[in-house]
């Protein structure tokens, strides 16, 4: 019987193995033109960076935020010119959001410092003035709640309006489309095991669900090309594709 207080003669070998870096989380800007990761390993906390995807671009790589934060890149706004990232501390995941100019990049803060809630998401509206994220949190009360709502931030006048209202619990991750008009967003209100996708315009005056393959089903939706257009003609439910029990990836048609 070995003493757990006697090194084994693996142990440096292992935690070498746990130390190896890791690339995560890869995204290109809507140009093309900048390339972001994040580097896990490579120091005390997960870093993000980025690197010109131009020939004859700086090769090095920038580091966008120092200060002990696990960073991710969450999003890009669409003309390219900033991005959201998303941070977290010790495993924490109460995620806080920065905006980031990339001919600045001094990111800063634009969720709550030390929020009580729980943030999925984020996109910055192409008019630059708003952030559109999910949060388990009532603006008007400050408290924490199951289900997260699908908020508007005004970034100049910090008020927060909420655009949709799921009732059960789910992190979504709501995606605006180019134009900025409308939101897709993911509920599971109708079955613990299903998804389904809704689509509420920028004012939070029409919500209404677009995508359901089954109250059971698991699906994923995203736009569907560079514009990120709605689909006209899609305003009935759509029937299950096949009886496999596994998720079903659902792309919008425009």
């Amino acid at each position: 019987m070995t003493d757990q207080d006697t090194p084994h003669p693996e142990d440096a070998f292992l935690d070498r193995l746990l130390n190896v870096p890791q690339l995560m989380a890869p995204s290109v800007s809507p140009a093309g033109s900048v390339v972001a990761w994040s580097w896990g390993g490579h120091g005390q906390a997960v870093e993000a960076y980025l690197r010109s995807a131009v020939a004859g671009g700086p090769e090095k790589p920038l580091r966008l935020h120092a200060g002990g934060d696990d960073v991710f890149v969450e999003s890009w706004r669409r003309d390219g010119t900033e991005l959201l990232l998303a941070l977290s501390r010790n495993g924490e995941e109460r995620i806080r959001l920065m905006r980031a100019v990339l001919a600045e990049m001094k990111p800063r803060l634009v969720t709550d410092s030390n929020p009580g809630y729980y943030i999925s998401g984020g996109e910055l509206h192409p008019n630059g003035r708003w952030l559109v994220y999910a949060a388990n949190v009532d603006p008007a009360t400050g408290r924490e709640q199951e289900a997260s709502w699908i908020i508007r931030q005004d970034l100049a006048t910090g008020e927060r309006l909420v655009l949709a209202r799921p009732v059960r619990g789910h992190q979504s991750h709501p995606m605006l489309n180019a134009a900025g008009t409308h939101v897709l967003y993911s509920r599971k209100d109708r079955h613990p095991a299903g998804r389904q996708y809704s689509l509420v315009d920028i004012e939070g005056k029409e919500d209404r669900e677009i995508l359901n393959l089954g109250d059971s089903r698991k699906i994923y939706g995203s736009w569907l090309g560079p514009n990120r257009r709605t689909p006209r003609h899609f305003n009935g439910i759509c029937r299950p594709l096949a009886t496999k029990p596994y998720a079903i990836t659902a792309l919008l048609m425009f």
